[in-house]
């Protein structure tokens, strides 16, 4: 049986000889040694980088559960949320105590902030949007009128000009970009919770939640709007989901959760007639928004509330967010 050293000695004696046949065939031959020497680097290298390549590619379009990123510089920061269930109540004249479990089917990306005033400029910049109207007052300004304009959340959109910018964003970033359904909305902001409010019984903390009109035992400390994330985010990171401005949903006034099952939303267009289960809903002019805003009363908040305005109207306290499909 062949001893360790002697195998040792066999594999050194081995080496150093091929190391100088390969030496020696240099000199002669350098010039075919180096030809190959590249062939064999092309040979290993190129299906390394398809491979990889093609994986990373792959797996930049698959998004986790938690996972926050930006389609680009100047997207919104946006964050995916698990699918799940949510249940609601009925809206029909006696029907309140009625309950109906909804599902999300699936994961989704949404904006983390709602959209803010800088956001805004970007798509105005960029001619995706139309110049809006930021009411600059200077009795209200907290930090300045810069720190104001650029931080705070963007008002007095109407529902069209929302759309607008999500419409700016897909083709900016490729992605499938658009307002969050009454269904999505109201889901991202229980965050699992089935009490109406994340107060409810501890009023007097109510302000480290939102930026809300009148609150008990505490302030807010802003007049108007926030800078955007100024409170405790809710248990999906979502943050301003309650209180500073409302927000516009992509649901038709006349039908709670409208289109809540189709998140496979189609192009918008001018043409474009929003989908209740599958079915076109002609005449729906009047778009839902959710959420409070810093002139609601605390006492007044709950998840399931519901508003409407039409869709060429505007207020300052209404702005909106931005959902993403995702894989």
């Amino acid at each position: 049986m062949l001893k360790c050293s002697e195998a040792r000695s066999t594999f050194k004696t081995g080496t150093v000889s091929l190391l100088k046949k390969l030496g020696a065939y240099k000199k002669t031959n350098g010039a075919r040694l180096t030809s190959c020497r590249f062939v064999l680097t092309v040979c290993i290298l190129v299906p390394l980088i398809l491979v990889f390549g093609t994986y990373q590619v792959f797996s930049e379009g698959l998004r986790q559960v938690g996972e926050r990123f930006k389609d680009c510089a100047i997207c919104p920061e946006m964050i995916v949320i698990p699918g799940g269930e949510l249940r609601v109540a009925g809206v029909s004249p006696g029907a309140e105590k009625e309950h109906r479990i909804l599902r999300i089917p699936r994961k989704f990306a949404i904006s983390i902030y709602e959209i803010t005033n800088a956001d805004w400029e970007n798509c105005e910049f960029w001619e995706g949007c139309k110049r809006v109207d930021l009411h600059k007052n200077i009795e209200d300004k907290d930090f300045g009128w810069r720190e104001w304009k650029g931080t705070r959340p963007v008002s007095n959109v109407t529902w069209e000009e929302s759309v607008s910018y999500a419409i700016w964003l897909s083709s900016l970033a490729k992605g499938s970009y658009w307002l969050p359904t009454e269904l999505e909305w109201e889901y991202a902001a229980r965050s699992g919770l089935i009490e109406e409010s994340p107060w409810l019984h501890v009023s007097n903390k109510s302000c480290g939640f939102a930026n809300l009109a009148i609150h008990s035992g505490c302030s807010d400390g802003y007049r108007g709007s926030a800078p955007a994330g100024s409170y405790s985010s809710n248990r999906f990171g979502l943050y301003d989901m309650i209180g500073n401005v409302s927000e516009w949903t992509a649901s038709c006034s006349g039908n709670m959760l409208g289109s809540a099952v189709d998140l496979g939303r189609h192009p918008v267009t001018d043409s474009f007639k929003l989908s209740e289960y599958g079915e076109e809903v002609l005449g729906c002019h009047a778009m839902v928004y959710r959420g409070g805003n810093w002139s609601s009363q605390v006492e007044s908040f709950k998840f399931s509330a519901r508003q409407a305005l039409a869709r060429g109207k505007r207020a300052e306290t209404l702005g909106f967010r931005v959902v993403r499909l995702v894989q």
